[in-house]
């Protein structure tokens, strides 16, 4: 329990500056949000933040090949 605490302030933390961005019709770019999540995961979760590296890594890859098949489509 104490554990999920840890994760859960920072994220209450990272959803209350988002609300005030709102609030004066600021947005933020989602890949800075989820980057600011994973950033303030405890060291406890040093695999998980890794894992998640590596799939944003992974994505960006598929995508760029997918945007670039489908120009060559064109």
């Amino acid at each position: 329990m104490v554990k999920e605490c840890y994760v859960l302030d920072p994220l209450h933390e990272i959803q209350c500056i988002l609300s005030h961005f709102k609030k004066r019709k600021m947005y933020m770019d989602e890949s800075i949000i989820v980057f600011s999540i994973v950033y303030k995961l405890p060291p406890s979760w040093k695999n998980t933040k890794r894992t998640l590296e590596h799939m944003r890594i992974w994505l960006t890859i598929f995508v760029e090949e997918e945007l670039t098949m489908h120009d060559k489509s064109k």
